[in-house]
């Protein structure tokens, strides 16, 4: 059974039930439900509307939903239904139809005239991140991080923040660097790693009134500990007979170099 089916047959059984209730000879009110799922989504993605409509003769009869764009403007009619022989209906969004955050309501015609409530999807944007490499090391100049936000271009001109993975647990992402999308839709953030380590990266849309927050994948940088070419180390032999000795020699200090001498000192 398809995820459509299994929630009209669930809603079905919830409505029958409180159906019940209504006192013998009594006219039910007419009513008119709402819902969408899965809610929030990432742009793009489908979504099913679907409800149902209580009252008399509720099978056969039209409803018209709604929606309207949280970038502005007015609602607009995104699609008509005829409910079953048990009161439901059903809208289908299909993939790449929903890009933005929108408002829906449904409908119906008189004699019925039922308004439903308005229901609010949040609609993430479409977020990528790709590094320039994954291996690095302190001081040997920035690293790239680069990618696209979507849908479209329609973000051109707000930020996306370099996050760092922090805390005990995990859970904790400190800023560390920015970038600003471009016409296209790009980003280019560079960043600089002064302590060596393993660092956890993603990046991350703090949202606007067309798309909610998103995070990209995250991505796993090693940065090495810079090497100090003038500071060397030797030994006399690789490889060693248990018990035997081995010669450890090497530069510890060169004029002109970085490496500072620590003062004498008595053993």
């Amino acid at each position: 059974m398809t995820l459509r089916n299994v929630v009209l047959a669930a809603l079905l059984v919830v409505l029958v039930v409180a159906g019940s209730a209504v006192p013998a000879g009594a006219k039910a009110p007419t009513t008119l439900t709402i819902n969408a799922n899965p809610n929030p989504i990432l742009a793009g993605e489908e979504v099913l509307i679907y409800g149902y409509l209580k009252g008399p003769d509720n099978a056969d009869q039209k409803v018209v939903l709604h929606g309207q764009s949280l970038a502005g403007g007015t609602f607009a009619v995104k699609g008509r239904m005829v409910t079953n022989a048990e009161g439901f209906y059903s809208f289908v969004r299909a993939d790449g139809i929903v890009t933005t955050s929108e408002n829906w309501f449904v409908t119906s015609p008189p004699p019925e005239g039922a308004r439903s409530r308005t229901v609010h999807e949040r609609v993430a944007a479409l977020l990528s991140m790709a590094a320039s490499a994954t291996v690095g090391r302190t001081n040997g100049g920035p690293l790239e991080f680069s990618g696209q936000v979507g849908p479209g271009a329609v973000h051109a001109g707000e930020a996306v923040l370099l996050q760092e993975q922090s805390g005990l647990s995990g859970g904790a992402w400190s800023t560390i660097g920015r970038g600003v999308i471009g016409t296209s839709g790009s980003y280019e953030i560079t960043h600089t790693f002064r302590q060596p380590g393993d660092f956890n990266l993603r990046a991350w849309f703090r949202g606007d009134k067309r798309n909610s927050q998103t995070w990209s994948d995250p991505v796993t940088i090693a940065i090495n500990q810079a090497e100090n070419p003038t500071f060397t180390i030797f030994v006399s032999a690789p490889t060693v007979v248990f018990g035997g000795s081995v010669s450890v020699s090497g530069t510890v200090y060169a004029p002109g170099s970085s490496t500072v001498p620590l003062p004498a000192t008595k053993v």
